[in-house]
């Protein structure tokens, strides 16, 4: 058998000797409920009270019996002995199987009742719970991981479960796995964490988790991508050329992933290459016929160049691109007249450069760099509809043919663009001198802004067509490195123009940014030993998790904790201690890059609600009011769950212990509760002071909490007031004033001078006055005058400072308007015996209600 204590405690005045029969007991378990198996012993305690609750000792030995209900769960001693002038003794109570025993204790007729339970209270879900599925973001990578957590939350507020609960996942498996089909949320914790690995192919994938034969049900979405091509993305360079006079265009056919990004061919792709025109297709079949169209294994993209001068009509063309297994794509672009360098409209010169405006790592691309002028609008003909134009008219689209179509630079526009640039031919050979035996005018130049990421292969040149005039227009090849960034792009013709662009070179799988992942979200949930869990996630442009091939290796602050995501992973969790962290119901958490290379711009903040756990510390005192003679008093703190199941913990909970005044009562500074354990008894020492004072306890895991303390003489502790009235024998009339007199009494029926009385009457009816003080025989008259119903209530309100408030409700029976139908004559036929009888019950009420402070204390039961 387990063995467990119990505290009787006396409570008799010390100065005047007294009877067990002046007080009554009180009996408290503390605490009520123990695990099955436990080692330790419950504390609880019989105490003998006075008639204002306060503590004493009895100035002759009292025996109190003492019984189980259920022997089995608990049994105790048959009795036990307060010897003269102890505060408290305690008794054993021995533990058997579970279930409840009442624990009674008896003092001649008085008996208090209180319920043990051996064993845990079984506690289910609130019904209005709800499961969440949570994810650190909907995009995902194929064989990329991510972390995915289940919670239970009741009005937004994540909850302690309180039994384990087993979470069953379904999922689309042809797109994801998850580590586990089940998991379980663990009693006495918040949540569950399972991972998912994205399988081979992309998608939307659904995953369910339920509980409870789906009572809780709940489906979330993650998108699977991939940074293998997916589809074709076509350029034609430039789009626009002039008639007669251009003998080329240049066809770029490149690789987009599934989130659009630039992509490296995996294997080869072979394209299929069309116009919407007879004779160019043709041009682009000769083109074609040695070298089928192809996408090679490693590389970004193809590049054609068929030889055709395009004739005045039609006056645009289209190029249509396809790929088994990456579809289509088409591109447009006009056939202009030609317009010459020396041309008046042509005044105002730039470069217009053409490359893809992103760029994978590690490939090769085309770019073209062609001479154009900027429209002006004030030379345009009388009448000249241009592009703007276009954007306000019903009638046709404005087909561009000449520099007049276009539309000059508009205040809001931030650059120049094709709706503002038209093609100019050369009015010479534009080129780089290569070497000192070449006879070229080196008078182009092609330049990168850093050349560690886009390099330029071949800056091309602007030539004459040999029979034809100059083109408008060259070809350069670069070349990207592993590095990514933005790059700016330049080209310049000696004294004619000059024109820049940007292009950015990207790592779709990159790291650029970095998410901190709460398993609860944005609320922070410290488990019952203070800590919670964070997970740390490098995030690519997709906003999906990624990786680093040497790994990334962050500092979170507050705590300057280090956290390392290991090459390859795609995330790494830490735990965090609030004891760390600045007390209060919000925080901020960054993490930032640290080490060799690090990139500050994966530095990030989030900030989050933090609370503690729902499980509680509790601290108890069998009373409340003890006198102020030097004595030392238990005080238990025990843990429990929100069902008020004692809770054990696996290692030890350090408690704060601080009263409010040092002069009347002094703690412990700090308490230890032993891991196993789930309460601790410790003693407070009353030091002599009379006076409240407040203990609360405190640690990193839990909420504070406290319990006020009285110490003093008894004339010293505040008594209730009380409320008499004098009922009239006879029903009062309506609408006629009656005098009314209330006695103001204390609970030891002693007549309260100068208490303040106020008054409210029903709707209907008055009073007067509305406050008042009573006199020195603690009476108050007022006239009250009921309204028209049958019956009329009195609201009457006692204060006084020193004493405890008092509220009674009198209500008055009435005679006359609506109470009696205007009718008198019924009174006349109650019975003589019938009205007597009503008066008596009203005067045994009212000598009641004035008896009642003296018999409250002779005789009652109390259960829990």
């Amino acid at each position: 058998m387990i063995i467990f204590s119990v505290f009787i405690v006396a409570t008799i005045d010390n100065t005047t000797a007294q009877t067990p029969d002046d007080f009554s007991i009180q009996l408290k378990l503390i605490p009520s409920t123990v695990e099955s198996g436990t080692t330790q012993q419950v504390v609880g305690y019989v105490g003998i009270i006075d008639k204002n609750g306060i503590l004493a000792k009895p100035s002759d030995q009292v025996k109190i019996n003492l019984e189980s209900d259920n022997p089995l769960v608990a049994s105790v001693p048959e009795s036990i002995t307060l010897s003269e002038n102890t505060s408290y003794q305690k008794f054993q109570i021995d533990t058997g199987k579970t279930g409840i025993a009442k624990i009674t204790a008896k003092l001649n007729d008085q008996v208090v009742s209180k319920d043990f339970r051996v064993g845990e209270t079984v506690g289910n879900l609130p019904s209005d719970s709800k499961l969440h599925i949570l994810l650190p973001t909907d995009q995902i990578h194929v064989n990329g991981e991510m972390p995915l957590s289940v919670f239970f939350t009741k009005d937004e507020i994540p909850l302690e479960v309180p039994k384990d609960i087993t979470i069953s996942f379904e999922y689309e498996n042809e797109l994801l796995k998850l580590q586990q089909k089940k998991i379980t949320i663990e009693k006495g914790t918040v949540y569950g964490i399972n991972i998912i690995t994205a399988l081979e192919e992309t998608g939307t994938a659904f995953i369910r988790a339920s509980a409870q034969d789906k009572k809780f049900d709940v489906v979330n979405n993650v998108k699977v991508s991939s940074v293998n091509p997916s589809s074709i993305k076509t350029y034609v360079y430039p789009d626009r050329i002039a008639q007669e006079t251009e003998r080329n265009i240049e066809i770029f056919v490149t690789l987009r992933d599934s989130e659009g990004f630039p992509a490296i061919a995996t294997e080869n792709v072979p394209l299929d290459i069309i116009s919407d025109n007879i004779a160019l297709s043709i041009a682009i079949d000769e083109a074609m016929k040695n070298n089928r169209p192809m996408i090679k294994k490693g590389e970004f993209g193809y590049h054609l160049t068929p030889e055709y001068i395009f004739p005045n009509k039609p006056h645009n063309y289209t190029i249509s691109v396809s790929s088994s297994d990456y579809g289509l794509d088409s591109q447009i672009f006009d056939i202009v007249i030609p317009l010459t360098a020396d041309d008046p409209k042509a005044e105002d010169k730039i470069l217009r450069l053409f490359v893809p405006p992103e760029l994978p790592r590690g490939a090769k691309s085309l770019m073209a760099y062609q001479i154009t002028a900027i429209e002006d609008d004030d030379d345009d003909p009388p009448g000249q509809r241009d592009l703007n134009d276009d954007e306000d008219e019903d009638d046709e689209e404005i087909t561009v043919r000449t520099i007049d179509d276009l539309s000059e630079l508009d205040e809001d526009d931030e650059q120049l663009g094709p709706d503002n640039l038209f093609p100019v031919q050369a009015d010479t050979n534009y080129s780089i001198m290569k070497s000192a035996l070449e006879t070229s005018s080196d008078n182009l130049r092609v330049t990168s802004s850093n050349t560690k990421i886009v390099k330029i292969e071949d800056p091309g040149e602007i030539v004459d067509n040999y029979i034809l005039p100059h083109s408008s227009y060259g070809k350069a090849i670069i070349s990207t490195g592993q590095q990514t960034g933005e790059v700016t792009l330049s080209t310049s013709l000696k004294g004619l123009a000059v024109g820049s662009t940007t292009v950015k070179v990207v790592n779709p799988v990159e790291p650029i940014d970095t998410k901190i992942f709460s398993p609860t979200g944005q609320t922070l949930v410290f488990d019952r030993t203070g800590k919670v869990e964070l997970f740390v996630l490098p995030i690519d442009p997709s906003d999906r998790p990624t990786n680093s091939e040497t790994g990334l290796k962050y500092i979170l602050l507050p705590i300057n904790e280090i956290v390392t995501v290991a090459p390859q992973k795609n995330f790494a969790n830490i735990i965090l201690l609030n004891k760390d962290l600045a007390k209060s119901n919000q925080t901020e958490i960054t993490v930032t890059p640290i080490g060799v290379g690090s990139d500050s711009n994966l530095e990030s903040t989030s900030s989050f609600d933090m609370i503690s756990s729902s499980s509680k510390l509790n601290i108890s005192v069998p009373f409340e009011k003890i006198s102020s003679d030097k004595q030392q008093i238990p005080l238990v703190i025990s843990l429990t769950d929100s069902f008020g199941n004692p809770i054990t913990l696996s290692e030890n909970v350090e408690i704060s212990v601080e009263s409010s005044g040092n002069d009347i009562i002094e703690t412990q500074n700090q308490v230890t509760l032993i891991a196993g354990e789930s309460f601790v008894e410790t003693l407070f020492t009353v030091v002599g002071n009379s006076g409240e004072s407040e203990i609360t306890i405190n640690s990193n895991a839990f909420d504070s909490t406290s319990t006020t303390i009285t110490v003093g003489e008894e004339e010293k502790f505040e008594k209730r007031l009380s409320i008499f009235v004098d009922y009239p024998l006879d029903p009062m009339e309506v609408n006629v004033p009656s005098e009314i007199t209330i006695n103001i009494d204390d609970q030891d029926l002693n007549v309260i001078e100068s208490a303040r009385v106020r008054l409210i009457a029903q709707e209907g009816s008055s009073v007067f006055p509305t406050s008042v003080r009573t006199d020195e025989d603690g009476k108050v008259s007022v006239l009250f005058t009921p309204g028209n119903s049958p019956t009329s209530t009195l609201t009457i309100q006692a204060t006084k400072e020193g004493y405890l408030d008092d509220e009674e409700v009198a209500e008055f029976s009435t005679i006359g308007g609506d109470s009696m139908g205007g009718d008198l004559s019924m009174m006349l036929l109650i019975p003589a015996a019938i009205m007597m009888a009503i008066v008596a019950v009203i005067v045994i009420l009212v000598m009641r209600k004035r008896r009642r402070p003296e018999e409250e204390y002779e005789e009652y039961e109390e259960e829990i």
